[in-house]
């Protein structure tokens, strides 16, 4: 799914959803694409003590959040000055806000949005177990908040309704996470799945955008986005997926790939709006072949002991606390520091 992703994030950078291959593998086969991350975080959910969840959280969603965001700024004050001038710096800089307050990511690593959306719903669900709260109300709850938010319209719903679906999906795969393997659950999944795609197909309605599209019906797509998770877990599971060496190294790597991917296919597009020009065919297999060779370095690089805590690998595990919290302040202020003095230099090199 981490793959496909990255593949989406290829046609949609290189601009070729408008052919009728690129608008088909990217809008339609997997729209519940993010809806089944936060489904299969429910799935694997143990209930434990409140601290104990954040502690986690903060280890491998949090930390690679704000290290992969710093980084993803600095890189952006770096190619934007080089490419753009002093202008671009102050463009890119004054957008950073805007892109946090609505998507809760900066532009130039858009995906992160995912990172901190789920730790609240992760400790938003134990903190309802903590307090002995039926999940089936909690998950009816978080439905009500999503749905209020589309039908409100409220320029803050594309962030506040990701996590109020997340929270529902999440609680989903909770509930669902043995009954959804029985062979009606299968049936029913499949048959619903198919006959929406068709929907969307001959409507030509993405139903991905359907937080801030009032004209997508809503009750009908979360139906939907609950059977393709179910049907796409059957699968693997029938397939036994977990078998296949690529696979089961690519679902190890998922983090490393997740938190990097969107950093280099940003580098590339914006070289390319500037300088190459390239058409969207060639632009498209540039940003594929990055990824084919980028990739596996910066996944083995990010493998190493000393910093898997970066991307949240169990070297965090054997750290206090106190020590995790003090690892991110040094980063946190490193990294401003550090884009302090790069925006400095590169706008006397400009000048």
């Amino acid at each position: 799914m981490v793959l496909y992703m990255v593949f989406r994030h290829c046609v949609l950078l290189s601009h070729l959803t408008e052919t009728w291959w690129g608008g088909v593998l990217t809008y339609y086969p997997l729209l519940f694409l993010m809806a089944w991350f936060f489904f299969k975080g429910g799935m694997f959910f143990q209930t434990e003590p409140l601290q104990h969840t954040i502690r986690k959280s903060v280890d491998r969603l949090l930390i690679p959040y704000i290290v992969f965001s710093l980084l993803a700024i600095i890189i952006g004050v770096i190619l934007y000055g080089s490419v753009l001038g002093k202008e671009g710096i102050h463009r890119f800089v004054a957008d950073l806000p805007i892109h946090l307050k609505r998507e809760g990511a900066v532009e130039f690593n858009a995906p992160l949005w995912f990172l901190p959306s789920l730790f609240f719903v992760r400790v938003f669900f134990s903190f309802s177990q903590a307090l002995h709260l039926p999940a089936w109300i909690v998950t009816v709850s978080a439905l009500v908040s999503a749905w209020g938010i589309q039908i409100a319209g409220l320029p803050i719903g594309l962030y506040f309704g990701n996590i109020a679906l997340g929270l529902f999906f999440f609680c989903a795969g909770y509930l669902l996470k043995e009954c959804q393997f029985k062979k009606m659950s299968l049936v029913l999944s499949s048959f619903y799945y198919v006959f929406f795609l068709v929907y969307c197909f001959i409507t030509q309605a993405v139903a991905g955008d359907f937080i801030t599209n009032r004209h997508i019906p809503f009750l009908p797509t979360i139906v939907f986005f609950i059977s393709g998770c179910v049907l796409i877990n059957n699968l693997f599971k029938r397939a036994h997926a977990s078998q296949f060496e690529f696979l089961a190294r690519a679902g190890e790597q998922s983090m490393a790939v997740y938190i990097t991917h969107f950093i280099v296919l940003s580098t590339i597009t914006l070289l390319n709006d500037n300088t190459l020009k390239l058409s969207p065919y060639p632009l498209f297999l540039l940003l594929v072949l990055s990824q084919l060779i980028v990739l596996p370095c910066l996944t083995r690089l990010l493998s190493r002991p000393g910093l898997l805590w970066m991307t949240g690998g169990k070297s965090t595990s054997k750290l206090c606390l106190d020590r995790r919290l003090a690892m991110v302040g040094t980063t946190l202020t490193a990294f401003v520091m550090s884009t302090y003095v790069i925006y400095h230099l590169v706008l006397s090199f400009i000048r």
